[in-house]
C-alpha cells in the first residue's frame, strides 16, 4: 500500500499525539512558574490572604500609608467594600474573629481617614538665623545673619501625621520668658486622628433597650451600638445573633455614616433572637421584630435601638 492509499488519517493521528505529548510536557514535566507576580493578578482566594496579612500589619504598626499603598496593588474598584465583604464573609465562614475584626478596622479606619498626602513645592526662603557670642561680662548683641534656601519639595501633613519638631535648643543658648512659652503652648497643632483600637475591659452589658418608630420602617430592624465607659463609639466589635438553627456574626463600624460604633441586622418575623457582644457579652433573649401600632391603619415595622456598654 502507498502513501496515496493511506488517506489523511495519518497526518490527524500525528497532530492529535503531538498535542497530547506538548500538553503533557507543560503541565507535567516543566510546568509555568510564575515568580514575583504582580498582586492584582493573583487569584481571588489569594487576594483574600494577601489583605488579610496587610490588615494584621496595620493593627501592629498602625501605619494606615503604608496599608493603603499596599492594597492600592490589588486594584480594588472599592477597597472599603472589599474589605468589608472579607470581614464579612470571613465570620460567616467561621473562619478567624481576629481576622475578621482586623479586616474591618482597616476599613473603618481607610473610611475615617482623610485622602492621601499631597507633594508641594515650597517657595525659596529666608533663615533667620541669631548668632551671639559670651565674654566675661554678659553675651553681647546679636548679629543676624541671612541665607536663602532653594525651593525643596515638602509632603503635606495629614490628619494621621504629626509635624516634624523643632531640634532642641542647645544648653548655652539663653531660656525662654515665659511669656514666650505660654505663647508657644497656645499655638494651633494639626488635628490628628486616632486609628481605631479595641478598648479593653470586661465583657459587654445592655445599657438600654428601645423601641423606635418614628419614623416607620419598611422592614424590622436592630440597632445595635457598642460603647466604652466614656459613651464613645468602639468599632471592631464581633455582635452575635443566634435563633433556633441558625446564627449570624457582624461587626460594629462598617457603617460609617451612622457611627463607628454601629451595626444592624434585618429579623424575620415570627422569630425569637438571643444577641450579645463578644463571645462572652451579656445576651438578651427573646428579640423579635418590633411593631408599632398607628392612629390609622395597619401597624407598620419599627427598630430595636440596642446600646451596649463595656464597663
Amino acid at each position: 500500500m502507498n502513501g496515496d492509499e493511506r488517506g489523511p488519517w495519518y497526518l490527524l493521528t500525528g497532530l492529535v499525539i503531538g498535542i497530547a505529548l506538548g500538553l503533557f510536557y507543560a503541565w507535567v514535566v516543566q510546568p509555568v512558574q510564575y515568580v514575583d507576580t504582580a498582586p492584582d493578578t493573583l487569584q481571588s482566594n489569594f487576594k483574600d490572604h494577601y489583605r488579610a496579612l496587610i490588615a494584621s500589619a496595620y493593627l501592629g504598626n498602625e501605619d494606615l500609608l503604608r496599608a493603603r499603598a499596599r492594597l492600592e496593588l490589588l486594584h480594588d474598584e472599592d477597597v472599603f467594600r472589599a474589605l468589608t465583604e472579607q470581614a464579612q464573609r470571613t465570620l460567616a465562614e467561621n473562619g478567624s474573629d481576629d481576622q475578621a475584626r482586623a479586616l474591618g478596622l482597616l476599613a473603618i479606619a481607610l473610611g475615617q481617614a482623610p485622602p492621601g498626602p499631597a507633594i508641594a513645592v515650597t517657595q525659596p526662603r529666608t533663615i533667620s538665623t541669631s548668632v551671639s557670642t559670651r565674654t566675661p561680662g554678659g553675651l553681647t548683641p546679636t548679629r543676624e545673619v541671612r541665607s536663602e534656601s532653594s525651593p525643596t519639595p515638602t509632603r503635606a501633613v495629614t490628619d494621621t501625621e504629626t509635624p516634624a519638631m523643632p531640634p532642641a535648643k542647645s544648653s548655652s543658648s539663653p531660656a525662654p520668658s515665659a511669656e514666650a512659652s505660654a505663647t508657644q503652648s497656645a499655638s494651633p497643632t494639626a488635628p490628628q486622628t486616632a486609628p481605631p483600637t479595641l478598648t479593653p475591659g470586661g465583657p459587654f452589658v445592655l445599657l438600654s433597650q428601645e423601641k423606635i418608630c418614628d419614623p416607620p420602617l419598611q422592614t424590622p430592624l436592630f440597632q445595635i451600638e457598642a460603647l466604652d465607659r466614656f459613651n464613645q463609639p468602639i468599632p471592631g466589635v464581633l455582635v452575635i445573633i443566634t435563633w433556633p438553627g441558625g446564627e449570624e456574626r457582624f461587626l460594629t463600624g462598617l457603617k460609617p455614616e451612622k457611627g463607628a460604633g454601629y451595626a444592624d441586622f434585618v429579623p424575620a418575623t415570627g422569630v425569637l433572637y438571643s444577641l450579645r457582644l463578644g463571645e462572652n457579652g451579656q445576651p438578651v433573649n427573646d428579640l423579635a421584630a418590633p411593631m408599632c401600632p398607628r392612629s390609622s391603619g395597619a401597624p407598620t415595622w419599627g427598630a430595636w435601638l440596642l446600646k451596649f456598654v463595656r464597663p
